[in-house]
């Protein structure tokens, strides 16, 4: 190092044969315009880093030093003032161009961007700018940006067509519309090649990656799993392209991330990343591209072959959820992908008489199904099985009660407790008979679950039909959670089971509209005691303003038998949250056509 070296001499001939202008640990801040010398140069590098030498503050890089017709790689790092004189200038030899906590301005790196259309790497960590401008979509070679600690980045207006990689960690001022940008599914056109194929535009298993911050799941994805990894199997095709997800929370740990790649409980690949969530203040999402699985990974031919994805495995519990989606081009056949084990319906299969799974048959298993019930499909899948008789031979094997835990949060930050199915709950639930409050329950839950999945829970809240029912609870103690819930929680709509006698129905509150939804599937109204219940809450915690609370009653899905109504409740809360609008439930729940089986079935698979 020559901390005490400040300028750059002269080049007067072109006879100098330096491929590499490495000015880490100088003082130089400036190249002479003689630069345009080194004619086989390729690379210039100068960090400004006062832990590295006397550092600088100031680089300032001639035009002369863009017409060099072999450089294409350039690596300033730490400037406060950088000057590259490029304005008006095509260079089109600039491939890398690395600019690490420099002091760069939105005009500075639109010119730069302007200057350099055939840049495939571009590395902007640390750097002050606020916009990524839409410039960079002409950028059409540029596959690897790095936007890491651009902590006053606000927004990402384009992204150029040949991205692969990008990586955004810490960028905590980024807008939600850039966000969006960067977790889309139209982004997928840019990320992944077109008809990608096995043997086509990489012959080897590859992996791209893109991190956000951001803890919200994406609603298109195919399946969310709670975790740090996540499966799916596939058949009669080679492996599918897949876009993995994992949402990493704030941890101790940093440096490179071993994502595996488990093909038939067997590790086939593990890929390393550069990641670092230390000291972050907020999730991030970490988006994984994988296509081309090698054939010779011990794939099983015209079988259910099972593929588990770590997506950040050294990240221990830093990783909460994963999600995956399959790239569908002109060879994909969803019909061969599974999200859940196509085996595990199998199980019952094997008794306590030692009944083996392989070569078992229709003809000498009561619960396989005949070939008469197979006559219409075309192979022995999950759908072909008769799901009542599995389970109920199942059911003979589960531990019971089972134990489920609803969370603060899921009916009100007041209520944290666990509820009980029993073999009992489970078999009125399948054969259609009226149904008890903690089906209702685990269903709320579900519904929960779904709002989360989907990033609605901000507008869909839920009572427990527990905590409104009569019995164990007084007047008081209804109107007190009610109103103190709906206040605290601030949702658009407030879906509400409550089960009067044997019939259960459904309340839609709607406190910015001062409007009740009342969903009964017999075609009846509230009570008097719910409506009080109801309207002194709303008023005794301020939720209404005083304004007179309007009941309405859509003219909805009305059921034929007596032991329907739980059923038809959960599928008007399902059927609300799939709308995803609050307003004129009335208008948009107008069909007094009763439910088909298939749409009773529906809820069953839910």
């Amino acid at each position: 190092m020559c901390s005490s070296l400040n300028y750059f001499p002269e080049i007067a001939t072109r006879e100098m044969k330096m491929i590499d202008l490495e000015l880490v640990g100088t003082g130089i801040n400036q190249l002479p315009p003689s630069v345009e010398n080194l004619t086989q140069l390729i690379r210039i590098t100068q960090v400004g880093n006062d832990t590295v030498g006397k550092g600088i503050r100031s680089m300032k890089l001639p035009s002369s030093t863009f017409l060099l017709p072999k450089l294409k790689n350039i690596d300033v790092e730490g400037c406060e003032e950088l000057l590259m004189e490029v304005e008006s200038m095509i260079c089109p030899n600039i491939e890398n161009l690395q600019l690490q906590r420099c002091n760069i301005s939105n005009e500075g790196l639109h010119i730069y961007l302007t200057s350099f259309p055939n840049l495939r790497s571009l590395d902007l960590r640390g750097s002050d700018f606020t916009i990524l401008p839409a410039c960079i979509e002409h950028c059409q070679n540029l596959g690897r940006i790095k936007l890491d600690g651009c902590k006053h980045l606000i927004e990402v207006e384009k992204v150029p067509p040949g991205i692969r990689y990008l990586t955004a960690e810490d960028c905590v001022s980024m807008s939600s519309e850039s966000k969006n940008l960067l977790l889309s599914k139209e982004l997928l056109a840019f990320v992944v090649p077109i008809n990608i194929k096995f043997g086509g535009l990489h012959a080897y298993p590859s992996i791209d990656h893109f991190c956000v911050p951001c803890g919200s799941i994406r609603e298109w994805f195919d399946h969310c799993n709670k975790g740090r990894s996540i499966s799916f199997w596939f058949r009669d095709q080679h492996p599918p392209c897949l876009c993995v997800c994992a949402i990493a929370q704030q941890t101790e740990d940093h440096g490179w991330i071993p994502p595996k790649v488990f093909i038939n409980d067997l590790m086939a690949y593990e890929f390393h990343l550069e990641l670092s969530t230390r000291g972050y203040d907020v999730a991030h999402i970490i988006m994984l591209y994988i296509w081309n699985f090698q054939m010779d990974m011990g794939i099983k031919e015209n079988q259910w072959n099972h593929v588990m994805i770590c997506p950040l495995s050294e990240l221990g519990d830093a990783v909460k959820e994963s999600e995956i989606y399959v790239l569908r081009d002109e060879w994909t056949n969803m019909e061969n992908i599974r999200f859940t084990d196509p085996f595990q319906s199998l199980d019952f299969l094997r008794s306590d008489r030692g009944c083996a799974l392989e070569g078992d048959t229709a003809t000498n298993n009561p619960f396989f199904p005949s070939q008469s019930e197979q006559q219409h499909t075309h192979s022995h899948t999950v759908r072909d099985i008769d799901w009542l008789r599995i389970l109920s031979v199942k059911c003979r094997r589960i531990i019971f009660p089972i134990t489920f835990h609803m969370d603060s949060g899921m009916v009100g930050s007041q209520l944290e407790y666990d509820f009980y199915i029993t073999e009992q709950d489970v078999m009125k639930f399948l054969s259609m008979q009226e149904l008890c409050i903690t089906i209702i329950q685990l269903f709320v839950r579900f519904c929960y679950k779904l709002c989360s999945f989907r990033g609605i829970v901000d507008r869909f809240g839920f009572l427990c039909p527990n905590a409104i029912q009569d019995v164990g609870h007084t007047r008081e103690d209804k109107i007190s959670y009610i109103g103190s819930t709906i206040k605290e929680g601030n949702k658009q709509c407030w879906l509400t089971p409550i089960r009067e006698g044997n019939h259960w129905t459904l309340c839609a509150v709607c406190p910015g509209s001062n409007i009740i939804h009342w969903f009964d599937s017999l075609g009846g109204k509230q009570s008097d005691d719910i409506e009080k219940v109801f309207t002194e809450a709303l008023v005794t915690y301020q939720i209404i303003g005083g304004k007179n609370i309007k009941w309405l009653y859509p003219n909805y899905r009305r059921q034929l038998e007596d032991k329907e109504g739980g059923y038809y409740i959960m599928r008007y809360m399902y059927e609300i949250i799939d709308l995803n609008e609050v307003d004129s439930l009335d208008m948009h729940f107008n069909n007094p056509q009763c439910y088909s089986q298939e749409d009773i079935t529906f809820i069953h698979d839910r």
